[in-house]
């Protein structure tokens, strides 16, 4: 049969699975015991291949199916009471409606059996409040891509889920192998985050009339005894914890570029998600004016006035600069498509509230005036006011460059020292300058015969030599390599070291 799933040229791909990878899903699993007393809530779409394990594990079982319409599903309370009036004893969900289930009706899944979520990342802070409430027999946390037939690891939930960064997808079920590799394919070691690649009976034969993608996506399984047998590349970033159990790190297409350094989304909502006020986090990255990508933060957390200040503060102590969110929208809900996946395309533009701001004072003198209306096109914020911070409010220091150039079409001299030093906007302003005469600029004193970088080298930036010292260190060849890639002005100096120093 032939399930279709999302494609990145935006057209569907048609995945054939065989009917031996659903015999396999339903039969002996590793996961599950199936009785005929059972009865399945059948409430996943039937075009999303979950929904497969939910008619015919029931239907090989001779279990009961307990078919939930949409307007049920969506509604926790009418959920409820249809879980508890049918005596349902196996649901089969997706995290993202598990989630908020669980801060709802949490205590119905204690009536249940088993427990199944699965198709998004799970949140260990969910997962543990559906156990507090008593929970199923047996909740479980699984993953697995439709090429692979629904489901190719469980992890078993239990108490110690506060002792975990990330919630486990477990380990492969019956009849699966799967493998975490580097990019030439070899097996990493225990914690080293690989590409994970999926054997076994529930391997897919590919994907319909697509025999390049088919080639490029199902290969032969090295690993295996078996011969012809084939491994599917997902594509996904996991790494193995000392117990055997998988995590789930990210998409390998998931990385993004922020000002030159790669930047792995699910990292930033994983650390959002650790912080006590939030229940679930998405980070996307978005074009301002299509130069300029900045990272937003969603979050479903209760409301809060120092919320935004609360996360920003707490990201700055685990993060580097490049990878903190200018901006955090707290949402009640994240909105879900129709097969009850986060649906990012409908998250909302942050607002001016989702910056860090102060209160808001308007600017005085022409000094702030000036610096104000640039920040507000720069930042593209509605009004910058005098005790804002340019870096809170999305700047960066390659936005420092351009700001500096706007103020020296406006007549005024800047140095990026300054910025560094003073990021409030009545603090900054103090320190234009006119530019009635051409302001001095040292010199580049750096040369290829200097052996050692000291604080008085780099004259527009504050550095001690313990700072030095640890950037150099940061750089393969130490001083000469600086010198010889970097061949820059002062300014670009400032900004390197700056950006160096946020990662050293």
């Amino acid at each position: 049969y032939v399930m279709y799933t999302s494609g990145s040229t935006g057209q569907p791909k048609g995945v054939m699975v065989s009917h031996r990878g659903i015999v396999n899903l339903i039969t002996n699993s590793s996961f599950v015991a199936l009785a005929s007393d059972d009865a399945l809530a059948f409430m996943n779409s039937p075009s999303f291949d979950p929904s497969t394990y939910d008619v015919w594990a029931a239907l090989a079982h001779g279990a009961r199916i307990v078919v939930i319409d949409r307007d049920t599903t969506l509604d926790p309370h009418r959920l409820a009471e249809k879980l508890v009036r049918e005596q349902v004893t196996i649901v089969n969900t997706n995290n993202g409606l598990l989630h908020q289930y669980a801060y709802l009706i949490g205590d119905v899944f204690s009536r249940l059996k088993y427990l199944i979520g699965g198709s998004e990342q799970g949140s260990c802070k969910a997962y543990s409040t559906i156990l507090q409430h008593g929970g199923p027999v047996r909740l479980e946390n699984q993953y697995g891509p439709t090429e692979a037939t629904v489901s190719a690891t469980s992890y078993t939930a239990t108490g110690a889920l506060d002792q975990l960064k990330r919630l486990p997808i477990g380990r492969p079920i019956s009849n699966t192998r799967v493998y975490v590799l580097d990019k030439h394919q070899n097996p990493v070691a225990i914690g080293v985050v690989g590409e994970l690649y999926i054997g076994g009976h529930g391997v897919a034969n590919g994907y319909l009339n697509q025999p390049e993608l088919t080639a490029e996506r199902f290969l032969p399984d090295p690993f295996a005894n078996v011969q012809g047998a084939r491994m599917y590349k997902t594509g996904d970033l996991v790494h193995y914890m000392s117990d055997g159990n998988l995590v789930f790190v990210g998409r390998n297409d998931n990385q993004i570029k922020i000002r030159g350094f790669r930047v792995e989304l699910g990292e930033i909502e994983a650390r959002l998600a650790e912080h006590l006020l939030v229940r679930e986090a998405v980070v996307l990255a978005l074009d301002v004016n299509g130069n300029n990508k900045r990272l937003v933060a969603y979050v479903v957390a209760e409301p809060n006035d120092n919320l935004v200040h609360t996360l920003r503060e707490h990201l700055s102590v685990i993060l580097p600069e490049y990878m903190i969110p200018s901006a955090y929208v707290r949402m009640d809900a994240f909105p879900l498509t129709n097969n009850d996946k986060i649906d990012r395309r409908a998250l909302p533009e942050p607002r001016s509230d989702s910056l860090v701001t102060h209160a808001y004072v308007a600017p005085q003198g022409g000094h702030e005036i000036a610096l104000a209306a640039i920040w507000s096109d720069l930042l593209k914020v509605e009004r910058a006011g005098r005790h804002d911070n340019f870096f809170m409010l999305g700047g960066h220091s390659l936005l420092a460059v351009r700001m500096i150039e706007s103020l020296r079409r406006k007549g005024f001299t800047l140095f990026v020292r300054a910025l560094f030093e003073n990021p409030t906007l009545h603090t900054l302003a103090t320190c234009l300058r006119d530019d009635q005469a051409e302001a001095m600029i040292p010199p580049n004193t750096i040369t290829l015969a200097t052996k050692e970088l000291t604080p008085d080298l780099l004259p527009l930036i504050n550095l001690t030599q313990d700072d030095i010292d640890l950037i150099v260190n940061s750089v393969p060849g130490g001083v000469p390599n600086i010198q010889d890639i970097y061949a820059l002005s002062p300014l670009q100096d400032g900004i390197l070291f700056h950006h160096m120093m946020a990662t050293a």
